[in-house]
């Protein structure tokens, strides 16, 4: 029912407009297209916008002479999206009411009255009143009112109003192309800043991500400024456009048009963000088929990314030839340009082909891979219209000739991390990369399985690379690290090729070594150097498996990591590949926790491989902190502390002082039955809460379980925990907590509140404990589609002295809690834990013994283990 405040002709207009929605998305669902559907939908809101203002000016003017005047001094303006008539179902609805001031009376009430109208019929208007001088001061001040105004376009009123806007507005436009132009970009690159800087977004807004929408709309709003044109077809026409460039941009928008009308129609509401549930439901309801190799899902995606990729790259082209800054040269270019053999010279600000070899060159790989690393050792860019002529010439090419010069080319232009990521970029932009590497071509726009990779598998190897690239103005021990690399061509090779085996069948480590070695074979490399790369790819995971889930401080551990790696420069191509595939998961992947334990684990088996100075440092710094410890501890306690100390991680001696560490650890010492210590610290990067406990007992299990309920009682996660076993039956804790719920709380009270919450529980154990709110919602039944299958399996080869049990899972609320749980009821005692919640899938992992201390070799019982903690799961997932 309708309220009976509103007018009859609102309510008419509402029906027609739902009337004309259900039709549209009827259209939409047989097919019709993106650029289809958003014409119509505009010609419907015109209908009713149109209709709403004439009736609101006949109410306000109701004689004829008062309309006439009103409508010859005014003009209704569609602006932005509904401007250029591309509008998806449930955009915002921008308008401008242009007037001319003493003239047109009453404007306010007129606009208010539109406004409400439209609000009542289900639409969402933006609308502001201007008069000419304020339309283009306004301009000037805001780039979003600066480009919504290149996108106008008159709905009712004063056309010759609106004659004298666009004169006015594109005279003073083209005073100030340049800045205009700035600006615009600016803002675009803030929004890009925010929405995802890469292309290859495994949950993209297709509107403002890199390669979406947008990037139409930045060539139509340039175009404008440096052309008056905002048509792709006119821009075209004109020549500022190329041929093949208007045909992806054009090609692009009808794409990403018809998957935003499909994301706001079935939301009923404004929704940009392709997340990994719609990625399901629209490749299941767009029929993408499932191939052997690809889901329906990964088709669809692919198509995403070829659409965003060619958008994109013909943006960028566009942008560069309007702002002019590649292709101006300048007499001083000339000058100083030194020719490289005969088809190249280098000038001060770009390396370009000389006129007479540019139809040679663009066809060549060889010449192409030269003029690249060319352009790698001298740090210089390639020149515009150079690359776009090479670029275009090697799209159209179906077979490339790889001769020994080129291959050598390649390899040269690996050793020099200057623009090599760039570089890789444009080869894989002109599909060159993968004609060279044919394994690459799998990995393009190639979807990953788990909820923590934000990249496609091609995306994450690039920035691999570029991550690498940056830590040659590292300082800290990673940087001098990889400054120290003697062959970076090979180290830069594994970081290209470390990932391509993902997608298929089998381990992607193993598969990916089977690569390698193809690859290497294709590039003409040594024996030895084939089997450096396929070392590097099979195992570059393996530094993050050992700090993440094993004891780093057990010599044994190091002792069989040092004996597989063999050479410390082996050590320092894998620390290094290591560091630069983590920081390429995400942003703020690679952090201080985590880079803290993958280089104690460098510098102890640095140290162990006997020729590592940073590691024998490392040891003696250790041993002087450890030491240090002892030195300030009572007599009573010496034997005590020298036992404790070597078991507590380094990581802990960084971040206390020696009299903190000392203080701590005697509470503990001293602890009698029943009592507890507790210490809670603000930790900075990660953002998190440090929680150390100590306490007297003989079986951990017990203890450790309702902490981790706790915790989750109180809204806090688990990001990482450690149990170690001191003298005496003492033993430590040492949590790493994200406070999800935390809001305002003053940081002291909130760490007293957690300091009393752990007092509790270990004062008055019980199992009647809240159990942690579970959600399952559509977006984490899809996260658990893209993550591995749930595994438990069992070590019994690391650790001397436990049994070791890995859980791979998909994070859900109580994972923890539940094995912990489960791990105590059957009879088992936790020595030792490691809890790694934000890695490449959820890892839990824990060194138990039986009730009498021993590790487990019966394999009846350890299968029993096993299959117990997968049901348990499973009725975790269930439940």
């Amino acid at each position: 029912m309708f309220s009976s405040s509103i007018r009859p002709h609102i309510i008419e207009a509402k029906q027609r407009l739902n009337v004309g929605y259900e039709l549209l998305h009827q259209q939409h669902q047989a097919g019709a297209g993106g650029l289809e559907i958003c014409r119509s939908m505009t010609r419907l809101w015109d209908e009713t916008i149109c209709a709403n203002y004439r009736l609101a000016v006949e109410e306000i003017f109701p004689d004829e002479k008062s309309r006439d005047a009103f409508y010859g001094g005014s003009a209704l303006v569609a602006l932005g999206g509904f401007g250029r008539q591309d509008v998806a179902p449930f955009s915002d609805v921008d308008l401008m009411l242009l007037y001319i001031p003493g003239v047109v009376p009453k404007i306010e009430k007129v606009a208010g009255r539109l406004v409400q109208d439209g609000f009542d019929v289900g639409l969402k208007l933006s609308l502001a009143t201007r008069t000419l001088r304020e339309a283009c001061t306004q301009a000037f001040a805001d780039p979003t009112i600066l480009t919504s105004f290149t996108e106008t376009r008159l709905l009712l009123g004063s056309s010759s109003l609106v004659e004298k806007f666009h004169e006015r507005f594109l005279r003073l436009v083209r005073r100030k192309t340049h800045w205009s132009m700035d600006i615009v970009e600016k803002s675009r690159k803030k929004e890009q800043d925010h929405f995802g800087e890469s292309v290859y977004l495994l949950s993209p807004n297709i509107k403002s991500s890199r390669g979406g929408l947008r990037e139409i709309h930045l060539v139509r709003w340039l175009g404008f400024m440096r052309y008056g044109e905002t048509s792709l077809q006119r821009l075209r026409d004109i020549k500022a456009l190329s041929k093949v460039d208007f045909r992806q941009l054009f090609q692009a928008r009808e794409f990403l048009l018809r998957l935003r009308n499909e994301l706001h129609f079935h939301a009923g509401r404004a929704v940009d963000t392709l997340d990994r549930t719609e990625q399901l439901r629209i490749a299941e309801q767009w029929k993408y088929p499932s191939g052997l190799e690809l889901l329906p899902v990964q088709e669809l995606m692919r198509d995403y990314f070829r659409h965003s990729t060619e958008a994109r790259y013909s943006s960028f082209q566009f942008v560069n030839d309007v702002r002019g800054k590649f292709d101006r040269r300048t007499i001083l270019d000339t000058l100083v340009g030194r020719r490289q053999d005969e088809h190249f010279v280098v000038t001060t600000r770009y390396v370009a082909v000389v006129p007479e070899s540019k139809d040679f060159v663009k066809n060549d790989l060889e010449q192409v891979l030269r003029l690249m690393e060319i352009s790698n050792r001298s740090k210089k860019w390639i020149e515009q219209s150079t690359w776009r002529s090479i670029r275009n010439a090697m799209l159209k090419q179906t077979q490339l000739k790889l001769n020994a010069a080129a291959k050598t080319y390649f390899m040269k232009m690996l050793v020099n991390p200057s623009r090599l990521a760039n570089l890789l970029r444009r080869l894989h932009e002109m599909n060159v990369l993968e004609k060279i590497i044919p394994a690459f071509r799998h990995a393009r726009w190639l979807l990953q399985f788990n909820q923590y990779h934000k990249y496609t598998v091609d995306e994450h190897t690039l920035i691999a690379v570029e991550m690498l690239a940056d830590f040659q103005e590292d300082p800290s021990l990673v940087g001098k690290a990889y400054r120290q690399v003697e062959r970076k061509d090979l180290l830069h090779l594994a970081a290209i090729l470390h990932d391509l085996g993902k997608g298929y069948t089998g381990d992607h480590s193993e598969v990916g070594a089977e690569l390698a070695e193809q690859t290497a074979d294709r590039l003409g490399l040594s024996d030895a150097e084939s089997e450096t790369i396929c070392f590097l790819v099979r195992h570059h995971l393996l530094m993050s498996t050992l700090a993440f889930r094993r004891d780093i401080t057990d010599p044994q551990v190091i002792e069989k990591f040092a004996i597989e790696v063999g050479s410390i420069e082996m050590l320092r191509m894998l620390f290094t590949l290591t560091c630069a595939d983590m920081a390429a998961v995400s942003p703020g992947s690679f952090n201080e926790w985590r880079r803290s334990l993958v280089t104690e684990l460098y510098l102890r088996t640095d140290a162990f491989l006997g020729d590592g100075a940073q590691g024998n440092e490392f040891v003696e710094r250790l041993s002087q902190a450890r030491l240090s410890l002892v030195q300030r501890t009572p007599e009573k306690w010496k034997k005590w502390m020298a036992a404790s100390v070597m078991k507590i991680a380094a990581g802990n001696f960084r971040e206390l002082d020696s009299a903190t560490m000392v203080d701590h650890l005697l509470q503990v010492a001293e602890l009698s039955p029943g009592e507890v210590f507790v210490h809670v610290r603000p930790v900075k990067n990660p953002k998190a809460l440090e929680v150390t406990i100590g306490k007297l007992q003989q079986r951990v299990s017990g203890v450790f379980y309702r902490l981790v309920g706790a915790f989750i009682r109180n809204g806090l996660e688990v990001l990482s925990g450690r149990i170690e076993l001191l003298p005496n039956d003492r033993v430590w804790y040492s949590f790493l907590l994200h406070d999800r719920d935390f809001s305002g709380l003053a940081l002291e009270g909130r760490c007293i509140e957690i300091d009393s919450t752990v007092r509790e529980v270990l004062s008055q154990p019980t199992d009647d404990l809240t159990q942690p709110r579970r959600t399952w919602d559509a977006q984490k039944k899809a996260d658990e589609f893209y993550s591995e299958q749930t595994r438990v399996i069992i070590d019994n080869e690391t650790a001397d002295h436990a049994t070791v049990i890995d859980v791979f899972a998909y994070d859900k609320p109580g994972l923890l809690y539940t094995l912990a749980k489960k791990l105590y009821q059957l009879e088992l005692d936790i020595r030792f834990a490691k809890i790694a919640s934000h890695m490449d899938q959820v890892v839990d992992v824990f060194y138990i013994a039986d009730s009498e201390g021993m590790k487990i070799f019966d394999s009846v019982k350890l299968e029993f283990i096993r299959t117990t903690l997968l049901d348990a799961l499973k009725n975790l997932e269930s439940s």
